[in-house]
Formats: structure tokens, sequence, C-alpha cells
């Protein structure tokens, strides 16, 4: 009799033991699974936090078109502005240039004459100064436009086609290390890279940032000036600045406003392409958590012949796949303070935006719920229930 009690018991301990090793490698998978969502879910989370940036300064933009209007012109009735430096955070002026192709490359190539079907570029100048607003992200050197005044910030892609028309030298001897020529004259570039925020027809182009007061040495005519409104100006404002252009300038030309509308398509298409992978993920860990369901079926069908609803064992059994998920993130989340979360992911997850955190906590338990009803409505788990007599249907 003793033997048979202590075989029992001893049974029920070793059931329980296995059933929480289970349970901790359930919660140890799903936090794997976490921590890959953060790691794929990052770009996406910087692309739209950029792109809501950019099309927040766009709609404090207004442009006002000029014809190759006269840079010292242009210069004249900026300091005319000086009165609404209130709320005008940054002016950008721009012209287009052209760069012809080094005569010396046009031959070794034997492309004809120096400058044969070159693209046009954009030169752009920041005035005052560049708007604290935006963001210099650097694929080359190291620069700032508020301290590198004789050198140029190129756009990726006007360094990489000035690189392949051979206009784009390496030179060690300066700082810079590379050299640029324009109009006859060699130029730093000390910068490679994108700017946030700029107007899509300058962010989309060839664009080179030079200091204002270098602008001239390149250029000397103005064809488009941006101005960055701290707020949106009242129609006031805008006609006193429109009359001041038109002393100025004598033009009829008026600020337009930059609007830019929104396109979320593709970040819904990058979201919806996450969640698809981190659900499948997900359906292949529950079988796990079914599993561990189906060691508990006994009591689940106790339940069940003593009159409890078929809606109730479901409920239970949420609220425990919501307990194995809340610990599951609350474990990724501390693995990814570790030093060597860091070398893994190459960023560090709490240093982003609180919300990107919380986001994708709320958006993984959303996960395992769906993938969880998925299972359980389609799956074979619900089906053995319903043989039970006395059991709700």
């Amino acid at each position: 009799m003793l033997r048979g009690k202590s075989g029992i018991i001893g049974s029920t301990v070793s059931h329980m033991i296995n059933h929480r090793a289970m349970i901790t490698i359930q919660i140890l998978m799903m936090s794997l699974v976490f921590l890959v969502q953060l790691l794929v879910s990052k770009p996406i989370f910087t692309d739209e936090m950029l792109r809501k940036k950019d099309v927040e300064i766009q709609n404090r933009t207004f442009f006002l078109s000029l014809f190759d209007m006269d840079k010292e012109l242009v210069d004249e009735f900026l300091s005319d502005l000086q009165q609404y430096q209130g709320i005008i955070d940054e002016i950008i002026i721009t012209s287009q240039i052209d760069i012809p192709q080094p005569a010396h490359n046009a031959v070794e190539t034997g492309d004809g004459l120096a400058g044969a079907d070159t693209p046009p570029y954009r030169l752009l100048s920041f005035f005052p100064s560049i708007s604290r607003s935006r963001e210099i992200s650097l694929s080359r050197g190291n620069f700032d436009l508020e301290l590198e005044r004789r050198s140029l910030f190129l756009s990726d892609h006007a360094f990489q086609m000035l690189g392949l028309l051979g206009n784009a030298e390496s030179d060690l001897s300066r700082e810079s290390g590379y050299t640029i020529l324009i109009n006859q004259e060699k130029w730093d570039c000390t910068g490679v890279g994108y700017i946030s925020g700029l107007p899509a027809d300058i962010s989309g182009a060839l664009y080179i940032v030079a200091d204002f007061s270098k602008y001239q040495l390149i250029s000397e005519t103005c064809d488009t000036v941006y101005f960055l409104f701290s707020v949106k100006p009242s129609e006031a404002e805008l006609a006193k600045i429109n009359q001041i252009a038109y002393s100025r300038l004598i033009t009829d030309a008026q600020l337009t406003s930059y609007v830019k509308e929104t396109d979320n398509l593709d970040f819904f298409s990058q979201t919806g392409t996450l969640a698809v992978i981190v659900l499948v993920l997900v359906l292949n860990l529950l079988s796990l958590f079914e599993y561990l369901l189906s060691l508990r079926y006994a009591e689940f069908r106790v339940y069940l012949l003593t009159g409890a609803t078929w809606n109730s064992i479901w409920i239970f059994s949420v609220l425990e796949l919501t307990i194995a998920v809340f610990l599951s993130v609350l474990l990724g989340g501390l693995i990814s303070v570790l030093p060597i979360a860091q070398n893994i992911f190459g960023f560090r997850v709490w240093n982003m935006s609180p919300h990107f955190f919380i986001v994708n906590a709320f958006v993984f338990m959303a996960i395992a719920w769906i993938g969880f009803s998925l299972r359980w409505v389609f799956g074979k788990y619900r089906r053995s229930f319903l043989y039970i007599s006395g059991g709700a249907r």
C-alpha cells in the first residue's frame, strides 16, 4: 500500500517537474521570437519615425519660385526678412548647376568633348544656418555645416555620380580625403550622406551643399527659395513677405505651401510582412503550449462534465497563454539590456523611443492571441472535447 502511494506521489512530482520544465522552455523560446521581432522591427520603426519627421518639416515649408535670379538681389531680399526671424527657422536657396566631366577623363574614356551628357546638380545653401530639426546621416567623412565653411557636403547619389565621371578624387594630402572640381576650382568634400526633411524635388536630386558665404563662388543665380517656418504663418505674414519679394526681386511669384501627402502603403507592407513572419514562428511554438494544455486534459474534462462552458475553458487557456507571453516579453526585455545584446542587435533597445518596446510588446501579445485562436478553432484540440458527454458544445 505504501509502495503504491509512494509510486503515485513520485509520478505526480515527476509530472509537475516535467510540466514546469516545459513551461520554462516555452517562455524561453517565445522570448527568442520576441527578440527576433525587435531586431526586424527596428529599421521599420526608424524609417517610419524619419518619414513622419520629414512630413512634419515639409508641411511647414513654403517655397518661392524664381528664374535664375541674381544672387545679390536674393541676399538683399533675405536681409529684409530679419523682422521675421522669430517665425522662420531656416531658409534654403538653390540653383541648378552643371559640373562638366573632367577633360582628361573624357579623353581616356573616349566620350568626346568634356561635359557631354553630364547630369544637372542642385546647389543649395542654408541661411542663416541649418535647422536643428534636420538630421545629417553620414555615409562617408565627418561634416559639420556650421564649422566646415569651405567644404562641401554631397548627397550619396551626387558623390557616386561624380565618382563615375572621374570628378571625385581621393586626396590623402587633405583632411577631407576627397576633392571635386567645380568651375575649374578644387573643393574639399568632407561629408557624404543624407539630410532629412528636404523637399522632395531636392532630396530626389543630385544635390551639393555649400556654405551660404561660399554659394556665389559656385553659382551667381538662384532659382528657388524655401522657407521653413517654426509655426505655420498667417495669411497676413505671407502677404507681407510676398510684398517684400515683389519690391526687392520684382517678381509676381507667391509663397506656396509645400504640403506633402502621407503615404502609409510602404509602412503597412513592411509591418504586414513582419507580422506574418512572427505569426508563423508563434504558430509553431503554440504546438508546445497546446501539448502543455493536453497534459491537463483530465482537469478540463472534469470542468466540462460539471457544467463549465466551452468559452470558460477557452478564456482560462488564453489567460494562461497571456501569462506565458508576458513573462517571455519581460525576459526578452531583460536580455536586451545585457552588454552582449548590443553586439547581437547593433543597437540598444532601450535607447530607442519608449514606444518602440511598448508597441512591440503589445503586437507580440496580439499575434500570440491570434495564433492561439487560429489553432484552437481550426486545430484538433477543440474537437477532442466535443466527445465529452455533458460538456458544452
